[in-house]
């Protein structure tokens, strides 16, 4: 099969899957690299390494977004003089909430499992100095995730992004 002839495949950082622009692919953004993708038979490549951070961070994001509604609340309660009614969601909401979008795009996902050749591939790179290694304190890391996304040059031409 010719480079040409290759689906294509994104693998999208933790930062990026992250952004407020962008986040959880629910954007304008999202939806039209999600359109794009199922338009060329494209697929979002799921490093298992990401979609661990993934979650774990996007957890967090909405823990600290609750504490600063619920500080901001006070603030409401006193100004007003009583206390209205409000829910946040909670961490285990938060949770449930990222495995259902991840999910959600199953169509459009290829989960790349984290392999023991992956860790030995990284481990080398990053006694090599090889790419992607550089001054990240995350080489172990980017690196498994790099050898993660080569398996894919196989079968798809890929875009990390």
């Amino acid at each position: 099969m010719s480079v040409e002839q290759k689906p294509i495949c994104v693998v999208i950082d933790t930062s990026i899957w992250r952004q407020d622009s962008n986040l959880l692919l629910r954007t304008p953004m999202g939806s039209a690299l999600r359109y794009i993708l199922k338009q060329s038979s494209g697929k979002i490549g799921l490093p298992e390494i990401i979609e661990e951070e993934l979650t774990r961070n996007t957890v967090e994001q909405g823990l600290e977004a609750v504490e600063k509604i619920n500080k901001g609340f006070k603030v409401i309660e006193v100004i007003m003089g009583c206390r209205c009614f409000y829910e946040v969601p909670d961490e285990a909401q938060l949770q449930a909430t990222v495995t259902e979008r991840l999910t959600d795009l199953n169509d459009l996902i290829i989960r790349i499992p984290f392999t023991f050749e992956h860790a030995k591939s990284a481990l080398r790179r990053i006694n090599e100095k090889s790419q992607p290694n550089g001054e990240s304190n995350q080489q172990f890391k980017d690196s498994a995730i790099w050898e993660a996304i080569l398996t894919l040059s196989n079968s798809y031409n890929y875009i990390f992004y």
